[in-house]
C-alpha cells in the first residue's frame, strides 16, 4: 500500500499541475483580450484617418451610395426631384403633382387590401 506521505506527494503534484494549468489559461485568455483591444483601437484610428482617401479611390461604389441614399423618397428630396424632372422638361407640375396623389392613393389601395 502507498503511504500517506506518497498519497500527499501526488496529491500537491496534482494541484500543482492543476493551478499552472489554470495560470497559463489566464494568461493566455487575458493576452488574447488586450490583444483585441489594442486591434480594435487601431483599426478604428486607421479608418479615421485613412477611410475618407479611400472614399476617393472608390468613387463610384461612393457616388452608387449617395444616388441610392438620394433616391429614397423623403419630403425634402420630393421637391428636388420636381425640379431635376422640371429641369429636364419630363413633366408640368400639374402632372408631378397628379403622378403623386395616383401613387399616393394606390398605397393607400394597397394597405386597405392587406
Amino acid at each position: 500500500m502507498a503511504s500517506i506521505e506518497t498519497l500527499e506527494k501526488v496529491m500537491v503534484q496534482q494541484l500543482r499541475s492543476e493551478y499552472n494549468s489554470q495560470a497559463k489559461h489566464d494568461f493566455m485568455f487575458g493576452v488574447f483580450a488586450i490583444s483585441l483591444g489594442i486591434a480594435a483601437v487601431l483599426s478604428t484610428g486607421w479608418y479615421l484617418f485613412f477611410g475618407p482617401a479611400l472614399m476617393d479611390l472608390w468613387s463610384p461604389m461612393h457616388l452608387f451610395l449617395i444616388q441610392s441614399i438620394n433616391s429614397i423618397p423623403a419630403p425634402e428630396t420630393n421637391d428636388k426631384l420636381y425640379e431635376i424632372l422640371l429641369e429636364q422638361g419630363y413633366v408640368s407640375v400639374v402632372q408631378i403633382k397628379e403622378l403623386s396623389e395616383m401613387a399616393h392613393q394606390e398605397v393607400q389601395d394597397l394597405l386597405i387590401n392587406q
